[in-house]
């Protein structure tokens, strides 16, 4: 049975949301290593991750409003045990302009720690910069709409450390 054009793949839909999540948790659970012991070493995306979200962005559901993206990223996410883990705890959610992947520390950082912390999100960012593309491809692919993506990491006192959007 051959598929319409708007049909909407639920597997391959999850192929991408599981790779994007998987880089995201895998950039933020590095090893307690680090001097400060905020566990934020940063790690390169597996690359048949990556080669299994560039493979299935060509089946995204298109002619989604973001409410019901968001739902379907959040179930996605919620299936892979969640976007937390000992360091942060991460949730994603919509704001007036797209969607916000949120991160907050358990361990509130001072000084020479959240120097320390600046550097391994900036390098974060860095490494993981490919995968929010990917992920704000799949949002206006999905939506049809031009949105943004926005990442931020905050203190445990909620003062943000560090924020990018992707456009």
């Amino acid at each position: 049975m051959q598929k319409s054009k708007g049909d909407f793949d639920m597997k391959r839909f999850s192929v991408i949301i599981a790779a994007v999540i998987l880089c995201v948790v895998l950039a933020a659970c590095g090893s307690d290593n680090s001097p400060n012991g905020a566990g934020l070493t940063p790690e390169a995306p597996d690359n048949a991750v990556t080669e299994a979200a560039t493979e299935a962005e060509a089946q995204l559901p298109t002619g989604l409003t973001v409410d019901e993206y968001i739902v379907m990223l959040k179930k996605d996410i919620e299936s892979k045990g969640g976007m937390s883990d000992d360091y942060t705890i991460g949730k994603v959610y919509t704001d007036d302009k797209g969607i916000v992947y949120d991160y907050t520390l358990r361990k509130q950082n001072a000084g020479q720690d959240l120097e320390s912390v600046t550097q391994a999100v900036e390098q974060l960012f860095g490494e993981n910069d490919a995968m929010y593309k990917e992920a704000l491809n799949e949002l206006q692919t999905s939506t049809g709409q031009k949105l943004q993506v926005k990442v931020v990491y905050h203190n445990a006192d909620g003062s943000v450390i560090m924020d990018k959007i992707y456009e």
